[in-house]
């Protein structure tokens, strides 16, 4: 378990059934506090990319806190901005990266060689290939929540 003053980090041991019933196991660092907020206003937002428009070899740098360093990068190459991964569930769309993403960079941002967001970083498939949910999938799901979240008020 990782703690300071701030914040509380608790490292849990997972295993994943993936669908071809092969178990998966791993570990995740999670925020064991409540809720997070920051009090501060007029922030600047990052620049959405165009995660379909990607081609493999491109350069992509994966921002995150691997074990609690905070500010940590790596980087990388897009291996296919939109792979339709073998063992993971099927009809997702994943971007695939060549770099070390690790403990602390899932839900951290995936920017082009532009510093626009790509993708969130998600989870590690093999020891040099990243996975991230591509930015269009994430506004997808976020038009389609708040449509339905609009719909029951």
């Amino acid at each position: 378990m990782f703690s300071d003053a701030t914040t509380q980090l608790v490292e849990r041991i997972a295993d994943a059934l993936l669908d071809s019933g092969r178990a998966n196991g791993g570990s995740m660092v999670c925020y064991a506090g409540g809720e997070r907020s920051i009090d501060a206003s007029d922030l600047p937002a990052i620049e959405l990319g165009r995660s379909q428009q990607l081609r493999p070899g491109e350069w992509v740098l994966a921002l995150g806190h691997p074990w609690g360093q905070i500010g940590a990068a790596t980087g990388g190459v897009v291996i296919d901005p939109c792979a339709d991964l073998p063992e993971m569930e099927t009809g997702r769309e994943w971007l695939t990266v060549s770099l070390h993403l690790r403990p602390g960079h899932s839900g951290g941002p995936l920017i082009d060689a532009q510093g626009r967001l790509v993708g969130i970083n998600t989870m590690m498939n093999g020891p040099d290939v990243g996975v991230a949910v591509p930015v269009h999938v994430v506004k997808r799901f976020l038009r389609e929540s708040l449509e339905r979240e609009t719909a029951r008020v």
